[in-house]
């Protein structure tokens, strides 16, 4: 039992220390929801971002919640945000193919 435990705490931190975090800045353009909640920014030369936010309680969101960003969409609108995200290759039924997807894991305002 040990030894299976070890090996489940060994298996998550080379996870985490295999996910590269990477960020993007952007000015807020609108939160999309359906069966996926996504976060889609204006970048430079009037390209899109789009990110995919999970449905985390309050207690484990970091910065802004994504949720916060849907309720006052006005009020956030063209304000410039730093997105902290890593991407996931995920097997997308629907599609019938793997989609890399960029998970976002912190929204700050910048300042």
């Amino acid at each position: 039992m040990t030894t299976l435990i070890a090996s489940l705490i060994i298996s998550t931190f080379a996870f985490a220390s295999n996910t590269k975090v990477m960020t993007v800045e952007g000015a807020f353009e609108k939160v999309e929801s359906g069966d996926y909640i996504h976060l889609i920014l204006k970048v430079p030369k009037d390209e899109r971002v789009s990110l995919v936010c999970s449905d985390l309680p309050k207690s484990l969101v970091k910065g802004i919640d994504c949720n916060e960003l849907a309720k006052n969409q006005d009020s956030y609108k063209g304000k410039v945000l730093k997105v902290a995200y890593h991407e996931e290759s995920k097997l997308i039924p629907e599609a019938g193919e793997k989609i890399v997807w960029k998970y976002v894991d912190r929204i700050d305002l910048k300042k």
